[in-house]
């Protein structure tokens, strides 16, 4: 593959990737639909779940930034993209010059979806998110309430963060903006399960667009310290389901959206479209398709994009998933049917499809 599959639009690059897809083919003329951006790994938070807190080999490296010229050495493959995260596993709002990266990323054409912690949101950056499109932020609020939050979330200040999404909900309203969509998830665990339901009034008080309450991922259980917090903290699907569907039903009445993975009803497989659709740079530079496995597929400093997205490994592991049979680096994932969530939307085949879709974006 060369450059001049840069020549595609956008139409051209999806519909050359869902036919690679159907065909099960490993080497790909289409360019990646999804990139990601690990724009720091640095955290201000030292939550007890986090890979970060634990340093979890293999999906954190050494401490720093993504280097610019880095992100110029992507920033060309953007303009084939339909959507771009802005962090991996640190808090993006510490990464210098963070807004003018999203406004050229925003140039290129792709919706824009970062996580944050909130706690560093100004009033500045929150005026930028709504004047430049921003289409979601996705903000972890773990807790009702100032303690259960705080316990959480370490480190941080549950007055400060509330008082900044609302800031940014105001933003948007003063200005009749509908972007950026704000998104407001809770990882469920033994300290907040009893506030599942205190989740949505408090939801509804910041502007919210979108609920999404998650069970601890087993995804870093190949850490013994994170499998040791896992099996102490994890709940159980039915011991909150009520809840769940209260939350639910109480979110629909006052008009947003609630999503959760405790009620997916998938269908489990074998299969996984993130190879075939996802790109993504860590801050020191090493190539990843899914933030959920430890594998790296080479690194964006010593080769090209397309060198790697038509590499060795790429190929491997597409292969693998075209015979349905995945490597066991994936086996957590898919065994937590997680995978068919990835971004899957985005193959749709009508406007209207990806339309329906598009807001309960994480």
């Amino acid at each position: 593959m060369d450059t001049l599959n840069l020549k595609m639009d956008k139409k051209e690059n999806l519909e050359l990737c869902r036919q690679h897809i159907l065909r099960g083919e490993t080497k790909l003329k289409s360019l990646p639909l999804v990139i990601y951006f690990e724009v720091t790994n640095r955290c201000n938070l030292r939550c007890p779940m986090c890979a970060i807190t634990m340093n979890v080999e293999g999906f954190i490296g050494k401490r720093g930034d993504l280097e610019y010229s880095l992100f110029e050495k992507v920033k060309p493959y953007l303009k084939l993209a339909e959507r771009c995260f802005c962090n991996g596993g640190g808090e993006p709002l510490l990464y210098p010059g963070f807004i003018p990266m999203l406004r050229e990323i925003k140039e290129s054409g792709p919706e824009i979806v970062f996580n944050s912690n909130g706690l560093l949101l100004t009033k500045e950056t929150s005026r930028e998110l709504v004047l430049h499109n921003i289409d979601c932020v996705s903000f972890s609020i773990d807790g009702a309430n100032k303690a259960t939050y705080e316990k959480i979330r370490v480190g941080s200040n549950f007055d400060k963060v509330i008082s900044n999404i609302k800031y940014l909900a105001i933003t948007k309203k003063k200005k009749r903006k509908i972007k950026p969509f704000i998104n407001l998830q809770m990882t469920l665990s033994q300290e907040n399960r009893e506030e599942i339901v205190d989740i949505i009034p408090l939801a509804k008080t910041l502007g919210t667009n979108h609920v999404v309450i998650e069970p601890l991922t087993p995804v870093f259980n190949i850490s013994k310290e994170y499998q040791r917090y896992f099996t102490g903290h994890y709940v159980d699907r039915d011991d909150i389901l009520p809840e769940l569907e209260s939350a639910r039903d109480t979110a629909e009445r006052a008009g947003f959206h609630f999503s959760s993975h405790y009620l997916s009803e998938q269908e489990k497989t074998n299969q996984c479209l993130q190879p075939w659709i996802t790109l993504g740079i860590r801050a020191d530079g090493d190539v990843f398709t899914c933030c959920g496995a430890p594998v790296t597929f080479g690194n964006i400093a010593n080769s090209s994009l397309e060198e790697i997205w038509n590499g060795e490994e790429y190929c491997k592991l597409r292969e693998a998933f075209s015979k349905g049979i995945p490597p066991d680096v994936c086996r957590l994932c898919l065994e937590e049917n997680r995978a068919n969530h990835y971004n899957s939307n985005l193959l749709k085949s009508t406007e209207a499809d990806k339309k329906a879709e598009s807001l309960p974006m994480r």
